[in-house]
């Protein structure tokens, strides 16, 4: 294809005075002064999502700007070229490489075209001419020099992504697309591609990289959705994070980013800071309940490593910076299963306070209650007044003599152990008489001084330290006002 190019027709433009020259071999073209010039393709290309064109570069004399284009006529909108050397200034209408050259240096350009100019699955734009630019219009038209050449366009080979996605092995097509701080900034360095291997298990970003790819379908996050992910931390820059996205951009209303890594100072509009930080060289794996920060939909997972302003000294490309993603999945934490007559009953994992906040250790993702995989037991460690609620209400009468089994057991003591079927969440409080909450916990383990009133009710066998015993509850002739309290 690149015999293809370099035989095709010459059209020039720019200064008439000045024209581009080609290689004996073919191989090359020399431009001198100020030039605008197509060659015409000897048959069409059409440019997908992972078209790259690569060629060697050097410029002998810098001017305003050096750019290549693929592009269907030759009206040179800008849209359809990629500045590859710009020493004057940022040029709004053209898409610009991060990749700088050095005068009288050779250098191997690799351009993902095809991410430059957006296209997504399925996109193709069709082109007919390719287009270099040497501009020098606002000085001495004859300077400017270079020569370009060894030209390669094709479509390269890119491994979708897989992920487990609520235990199903989801594969996400590897169409990367640029992601934003806020709508109206631009972050990425499109030139710095993501890499997956064949088993499509890892990510690795490297340099400036803010990309999101698309999920094939959406899916619904809630209080006990999860996300595990293996990270690893090749070259620290200032930020590091996975995230999953309802929009284009970072910078809205939830916190969707979680940053694994990264020295610049955190802030709250990004995202979340996860700890333990990874360090440079260190691999660790995350479990994190996303519900617990934000619910709702999600269309994108995208991916960060921050250097938009040169990490280290001389990093003008902007290629410091690497790390990781591996094992990426996504689950629920596990349910509590209750039995109900002959049925029985998923109870959402998704806890919350029980009496008050001040009573609980919050936040409460860093004090979780844990629940068996199999959804056949809760274990609370510590101080915790924790409550989950029935996915739908179980009115008293329905219950008959409402009668509760369940095995307890006693690791370490703690003040009170008991557990509550409550209308709500406001704990009774027996010693005043004005309030109208019942009392609804029976404590099986209670070790605090005792009052004249409890606001518990005590099981008649109090399990010790280091004791299991089966409980047989009848609660309808314990709980104070249980069918009263009929619309609860």
């Amino acid at each position: 294809r690149c015999s293809a190019l370099v035989e095709a027709n010459l059209i020039q433009g720019g200064s008439i005075d000045f024209w581009m020259s080609l290689s004996e071999d073919h191989t090359a073209v020399q431009m001198n002064g100020n030039q605008w010039k197509a060659l015409a393709l000897n048959e069409p290309y059409y440019v997908t999502h992972s078209t790259v064109l690569e060629l060697d570069i050097v410029v002998g004399q810098s001017v305003d700007f050096h750019a290549i284009c693929l592009d269907f006529d030759l009206e040179a909108t800008g849209d359809e070229c990629v500045v590859v050397q710009s020493p004057i200034d940022h040029l709004d209408d053209f898409h610009h490489m991060t990749t700088k050259l050095e005068t009288g240096v050779t250098k191997r350009l690799v351009i993902p075209f095809g991410s430059f100019i957006g296209l997504g699955g399925g996109d193709s734009v069709e082109v007919k001419y390719i287009a270099f630019i040497q501009d020098n219009d606002h000085s001495a038209k004859h300077d400017g020099r270079s020569t370009w050449s060894n030209l390669r366009l094709y479509d390269s080979e890119r491994h979708n992504i897989k992920l487990s996605l609520f235990g199903e092995t989801v594969e996400i097509p590897n169409i990367q697309y640029a992601l934003s701080n806020d709508a109206n900034d631009y972050q990425d360095s499109r030139d710095h591609i993501m890499s997956v291997p064949a088993d499509g298990n890892t990510i690795v970003a490297s340099g400036n990289s803010w990309k999101y790819v698309i999920l094939p379908s959406t899916f619904t996050v809630t209080p006990a959705t999860v996300l595990k992910f293996t990270f690893k931390l090749f070259e620290e820059t200032e930020l590091h994070g996975i995230c999953l996205l309802d929009s284009t951009h970072i910078k809205d209303s939830r916190n969707d980013c979680f940053f694994t890594a990264g020295v610049q100072d955190h802030s709250d509009r990004q995202g979340v800071k996860v700890n333990p930080s990874t360090e440079v060289g260190q691999e660790h794996t995350y479990e994190i309940n996303i519900g617990s920060y934000f619910t709702g939909e999600i269309m994108y997972l995208g991916f960060i490593v921050d250097n938009d302003i040169g990490f280290t000294t001389g990093d003008v490309e902007k290629v410091y910076g690497q790390s990781s993603w591996s094992n990426i999945e996504i689950g629920s934490l596990p349910s509590l299963d209750i039995g109900l007559g002959s049925d029985t009953v998923a109870v959402e994992n998704s806890q919350i306070s029980y009496k008050s906040s001040s009573s609980d250790n919050t936040p409460i993702r860093d004090y979780m209650a844990s629940i068996s995989e199999d959804g056949s037991s809760i274990n609370l460690v510590g101080n915790m007044w924790r409550a989950l609620e029935l996915p739908t209400p179980l009115p008293p009468t329905e219950l008959g003599d409402f009668v509760v089994s369940f095995d307890f057991t006693l690791d370490e003591a703690g003040e009170i152990h008991g557990i509550c079927f409550d209308e709500n969440l406001s704990f009774g409080n027996a010693d005043s008489p004005q309030d109208s909450e019942s009392r609804r916990c029976v404590s099986t383990a209670y070790f605090q001084d005792k009052s004249d009133v409890l606001d518990v009710l005590l099981s008649d066998f109090q399990t010790r330290q280091g004791e299991s015993h089966r409980y047989v509850l009848n609660l309808s002739k314990m709980f104070d006002k249980l069918y009263v309290n009929e619309s609860s």
